[in-house]
């Protein structure tokens, strides 16, 4: 059953009900009308659900005990960063002509610079994208949610860490990867994904308390929160974390930070990756190269 509430133009010559995936009204064309990933998790419904559980995960913190902790969790994910991860020769493509980071939708299909490939995750990504995003999956962009300077390090060696001014108004977060999700919580092909799992950017510490709390406990240490937020990558590909769902490309200006995993590289991507360095010191974006493997 659906529990999303129809969206109404601003516009107060207008009222026409806005689409649901759509960037303008069609009736006036008035454009502020908001992001739809942005209107899904602030959809009544889905804050009501989402406060419901925060308040049961903090009610159980006062039970046992964590709740001074639980409360600094959240203040520590209330200062999270989105960090994507993706390959050198990626990175290179967008920093070195002006290219926009783009969708893999829009990579191997707009632009046909991508090819999808014949493994589970590219042939089920549309359909485990299209349930979580549905109508507009084409158009996100992916990263995790992060209280460092990496990301999921199975997507690849470079961790672009983005500056959260330049993604809030089109970022939202969602409970865990689609296919994760959807393989924990499978779904009816006529169900969609029920209340209470995304919450738009500004409401991100509130979703990784509901999800994580029980990981809390009175005696967890600060230094741990990072690595409870964000699993410490074990190079299986279902690594679990907070995902970060950017609306539309994304412009080299919006990078705050590349750390690097050296030890993810071939003879070919080292080449790569000097190319990049280059690249990064002209636009002024600071480097970290680590060893994370």
């Amino acid at each position: 059953m659906m529990h999303l509430s129809p969206v109404i133009c601003p516009r107060k010559d207008c009222n026409d009900e806005i689409a649901f995936a759509a960037m303008r009204c069609a009736g006036c064309g008035h454009t502020d009308v908001g992001y739809p990933n942005v209107r899904y998790a602030d959809d009544p419904a889905e804050v009501a659900a989402l406060d419901a559980r925060a308040r049961t995960a903090f009610a159980l913190a006062d039970a046992d005990g964590s709740r001074a902790v639980l409360n600094e969790f959240e203040l520590a994910c209330s200062k999270s960063t989105a960090v994507t991860v993706m390959a050198p020769v990626d990175l290179l493509s967008i920093v070195s002509a002006n290219k926009l980071w783009v969708s893999f939708y829009k990579q191997s299909r707009d632009a046909g610079s991508r090819v999808a490939e014949d493994n589970k995750w590219d042939m089920n990504r549309s359909a485990n994208d299209g349930k979580v995003n549905p109508q507009y999956y084409e158009e996100i962009n992916y990263a995790a949610l992060s209280l460092t300077d990496r990301g999921s390090g199975w997507y690849g060696g470079c961790h672009v860490s983005l500056i959260p001014d330049r993604i809030a108004v089109r970022a939202t977060v969602f409970w865990q990867n689609p296919f994760s999700f959807l393989k924990d919580k499978p779904l009816a092909p006529d169900e969609i994904v029920p209340p209470g799992y995304r919450a738009s950017w500004s409401r991100r510490a509130e979703l990784a308390v509901v999800k994580l709390h029980s990981k809390i406990h009175a005696d967890t240490k600060a230094d741990a929160f990072a690595s409870i937020l964000l699993e410490d990558d074990p190079g299986r590909g279902d690594t679990e974390f907070i995902e970060v769902h950017i609306f539309g490309a994304v412009a080299p200006t919006a990078f705050a930070k590349v750390t690097v995993d050296v030890s993810r590289f071939d003879e070919d991507q080292e080449l790569d990756w000097e190319s990049v360095k280059r690249r990064l010191a002209r636009r002024d974006i600071p480097i970290s190269e680590t060893k994370l493997g």
